[in-house]
């Protein structure tokens, strides 16, 4: 089973990347993880134009086999328990990789979010993409852990 984080936009916090590239390494003992940076070069500032664009980078970053999950503040919410839920359910059809995706500053097009439903919200509040990133891989490994009856999370 492979899973991948994708995400558009730069590394603005060191100290959080460190963080990120731990769980990573952790979560790479149990399952094929890669997280994928991709970079925005378009100089137009028109929402539009910037989403447009951004659709085009992911949808080059995306193969049809993969089983797709937008991270959105609109998305569904999910307690860790649903979380882990999901994740072992997704992580069985191992047909299809799964790949979470953040957007760049101005969200997903409405072309990203008609081809692709299952979306997803880490908080009721606004996190930097450094931070998403970093509560997604770590929900990650702790799910891991919980499926494989690891003791890290307390029930």
């Amino acid at each position: 089973m492979r899973v991948k984080l994708i995400y558009i936009g730069k590394n603005r916090d060191e100290n959080l990347e460190k963080l990120v590239k731990k769980y990573k390494e952790r979560i790479n003992y149990y399952l094929n993880f890669d997280v994928i940076q991709i970079k925005s070069k378009i100089l137009n500032h028109e929402k539009s134009s910037i989403q447009s664009h951004e659709a085009e980078l992911l949808f080059k970053n995306i193969d049809e086999d993969e089983n797709i999950v937008l991270l959105d503040e609109k998305g569904e919410n999910y307690t860790t328990n649903d979380f882990v839920i999901f994740f072992n359910e997704s992580i069985l059809n191992r047909n299809k990789s799964l790949t979470f995706v953040i957007a760049g500053a101005y969200g997903f097009s409405e072309k990203i979010k008609m081809k692709f439903k299952k979306s997803i919200s880490l908080s009721k509040m606004t996190l930097t993409h450094d931070m998403a990133r970093l509560v997604l891989v770590e929900q990650i490994y702790r799910s891991l852990t919980i499926i494989k009856n690891i003791p890290y999370h307390n029930r």
